[in-house]
């Protein structure tokens, strides 16, 4: 199942991301607040695809909540962070 979502509902997106493997949130004005609930909400998931690209409030601010993903999730191959506001040394942290 592929979730494709234009705007972030906590509830609704933590019970369908652990029947997703792969979600899409591109162009969604997503800020730091809405990477740490993503994250929150697909920590336990299988998801193996994330696009968080095209969201220009994404930055540095969010770079822990994306690491923090990365060192639990074993099952994330994708994790698509183009055209977003996170620094190149920021993304090499990752």
């Amino acid at each position: 199942m592929i979730i494709i979502l234009h705007q972030l509902h906590k509830k609704e997106f933590i019970q369908q991301t652990t029947k997703s493997s792969s979600i899409i949130l591109r162009n969604n004005n997503l800020i730091s607040i809405g990477i740490k609930i993503l994250v929150d909400g697909i920590i336990v998931s299988k998801l193996k695809y994330l696009s968080l690209s095209y969201n220009s409030n994404i930055d540095d601010q969010s770079i822990e909540h994306l690491i923090c993903l990365l060192k639990i999730s074993r099952t994330i191959g994708v994790l698509a962070i183009s055209n977003t506001r996170i620094s190149e040394d920021s993304s090499v942290l990752m």
